[in-house]
C-alpha cells in the first residue's frame, strides 16, 4: 500500500525492482512528450462470428491519466463501457471496474470486469498459443515532429473463464474462445488535439493501414501493412511464429494484399493476403468479413481510440483454419 505522502513523492510498488531506465521513479518516463503511452489491447471471439468483443487500458505518464475500455459486438447491438482516473501508481492496472493482472508474464493474464450498470461483466484468462513476437519498431517524423516512435509485441491465443451479457453467463473455454492481444508503449498521438501550427492538415497516420494476426493450430501469421498513397510503406511485416516455442519464427517476404470494399469504400468487406517469398513456395491467405466492432472516441484527456482514427476491428473466416482471427484498422481524417 503507498501512502499518500509516498505518492505525492511519485514512489510506486514498482521502484523496490530494478527496473528502472532513467535517474526518477518508475512514475516518470524519460519524455517529456505528452504522447508518451503504455497500453495493452486485447480481442475475443467464439469462433462463430456471433460476437466480436475489444478491451484494452492504457497509462499516459505525461497526462497523469490511466484509462481502459471493453466494447462488445452481438449480432447489431454494438456495448461500451469505458474507465477513466487518474493515474498515481503504475503498478495499479485497474481503473473503475475493469482490472488487468499478469500471471505469468508474455504467457497468462487475466481480464476482469466487474457487475457494473451496463449489463456487462467478465473474469477472463488469457493463454499465448504462441510465443509473443516483437514487431518493428514504428518511427515516423513530419515537418521535424515525431508522430510514432513506438515498439509492440503481439501474440494469438485461447481464453477462459465467463461472460456476462445482460445477465446470461456464458463458459468461456479455450478450444472456441479464441483471439489476439498486442502490448506496445512509446509516442504516438493520443488525448486531445494540439494547436496544430505548420502540421495543419498533416495526419499522423497516412494511407492504408492493415493489421492481421491469423492463428491457426500449429502457428500463427502476423502481417502488418501501413502503405501511403504513393505504394511507399512505411512499416511493413510478414512472419510465421510457430506454436512450439524451440521453433525459429520464419520470415514470408513482402506481403501482397487484395482488399474488397463497402459501397462507401470505408470498410474491407473481404481481403487476400499473399506471401510470394514464403519459404517452401507462395501462400496465401483469403477471408471474408463476418463480424465488424467500431471502436472511435471523441477526443479526450487521454484515451486508448482517441482523435480523428476509427479502428474497425474485423472478425473474419480465413480458408483453411478454423480458429483464425485477424484485426484490421482503417485510419480516417474524418
Amino acid at each position: 500500500m503507498v501512502s499518500k505522502w509516498q505518492a505525492a513523492q511519485s514512489l510506486s510498488r514498482m521502484d523496490d525492482y530494478p527496473l528502472h531506465q532513467i535517474a526518477d521513479t518508475l512514475r516518470h518516463v524519460g519524455t517529456s512528450d505528452r504522447n508518451f503511452y503504455d497500453r495493452y489491447y486485447f480481442n475475443l471471439h467464439n469462433s462463430s462470428g456471433e460476437l466480436f468483443m475489444v478491451m484494452g487500458m492504457g497509462q499516459y505518464p505525461t497526462l497523469a491519466v490511466q484509462d481502459a475500455f471493453v466494447a462488445l459486438r452481438r449480432g447489431n447491438a454494438h456495448r461500451v463501457v469505458r474507465a477513466s482516473r487518474e493515474l498515481d501508481d503504475r503498478a495499479d492496472t485497474s481503473v473503475g471496474p475493469i482490472r488487468i493482472e499478469v500471471l505469468e508474464g508474455l504467457q497468462k493474464l487475466r481480464f476482469v470486469l466487474e457487475p457494473n450498470e451496463w449489463g456487462l461483466a467478465m473474469d477472463l484468462v488469457w493463454e499465448g498459443a504462441i510465443p509473443a513476437f516483437l514487431e518493428p519498431r514504428q518511427y515516423v517524423r513530419r515537418k521535424g515532429r515525431v508522430f510514432f516512435d513506438s515498439v509492440r509485441f503481439a501474440q494469438t491465443g485461447c481464453w477462459s473463464g465467463w461472460l456476462e451479457i445482460d445477465g446470461e453467463r456464458h463458459a468461456v473455454t479455450p478450444d472456441r474462445w479464441k483471439g489476439s492481444r498486442d502490448r506496445s508503449w512509446g509516442i504516438r498521438p493520443v488525448g486531445e488535439h494540439e494547436p496544430a501550427g505548420i502540421h495543419q492538415g498533416t495526419h499522423s497516420m497516412q494511407g492504408m493501414w492493415n493489421y492481421c494476426p491469423m492463428q491457426f493450430d500449429d502457428h500463427s501469421i502476423l502481417y502488418i501493412c501501413n502503405e501511403l498513397d504513393d505504394g511507399r510503406r512505411e512499416l511493413e511485416e510478414a512472419m510465421r511464429i510457430w506454436a512450439d516455442p524451440e521453433r525459429e519464427p520464419e520470415w514470408l517476404g513482402r506481403p501482397e494484399y487484395e482488399h474488397t470494399f463497402d459501397a462507401a469504400k470505408e470498410f474491407i468487406t473481404a481481403s487476400t493476403i499473399r506471401f510470394p517469398g514464403a519459404p517452401g513456395g507462395r501462400s496465401r491467405c483469403s477471408a471474408r468479413r463476418c463480424c465488424r466492432c467500431t471502436c472511435s472516441s471523441a477526443p479526450a484527456t487521454g484515451s486508448t481510440r482517441t482523435g480523428n482514427t476509427v479502428c474497425t476491428r474485423v472478425r473474419w473466416w480465413w480458408k483453411g483454419s478454423r480458429s483464425i482471427t485477424s484485426a484490421t484498422a482503417a485510419a480516417s481524417s474524418a
